[in-house]
């Protein structure tokens, strides 16, 4: 299962702080929902993109639940609030992107990720629409994608506020339902 936590605002603070080695295991396990099971277990890599648009690698922590109950290991990372779920780009980036700016070397080097990034998010709107209903407020008449954006920018202030959110509350991002955002079914 993934968790999207509250961080430092960007990629390369993340990695100078050595931010990863200070994330904390969750007090409840989101699967079983028991208090102090999770347990340190590692760190994965990934990408993500930092500031100038280059590609950095970071580390996400990784725990592990000790509730027998559960019939296989059963694993929590947690991805920094920067970075988006299965996306290269950074949210800063990606939003700015997403609010018309073209012109920055972040977005120059990441066009292409960025263009596709809002075709996904375009045809995730109805879905997020059904899914988020009036969390975001009523939404006028076959509403555009634009008019989505522009509500959950108002709603949320940034895509990474959004994104922890809408995970946390709805298990979707903009961009995509995964099955790494919901908790499997209860363990009996």
């Amino acid at each position: 299962m993934q968790l999207i936590v509250a961080c430092c605002k960007t990629v390369e603070d993340y990695i100078k702080q050595e931010a990863h080695l200070k994330v904390r295991a969750p007090e409840r396990c989101p699967r079983c929902g028991k208090l102090h099971t999770l347990s340190h277990l590692g760190y994965y890599p990934r990408g993500c993109t930092d500031s100038e648009g280059k590609v950095r690698e970071i580390s996400v922590a990784r725990f592990e639940c000790s509730n027998r109950r559960h019939t296989r290991a059963h694993t929590v990372s947690c991805l920094p609030d920067f970075a988006q779920p299965y996306r290269i780009v950074n949210n800063k980036t990606t939003e700015k992107f997403f609010n018309g700016n073209r012109q920055s070397n972040d977005i120059v080097g990441r066009h292409e990720n960025l263009r596709s990034y809002w075709r996904r998010f375009s045809d995730m709107a109805k879905r997020l629409r059904q899914t988020v209903g009036c969390a975001l407020g009523r939404a006028p008449p076959k509403e555009p994608a634009a008019g989505l954006w522009r509500r959950i920018l108002a709603k949320y202030g940034t895509l990474a506020n959004a994104t922890r959110y809408l995970v946390s509350e709805f298990k979707i991002t903009c961009f995509g339902t995964y099955a790494c955002h919901s908790p499997a079914a209860q363990v009996a």
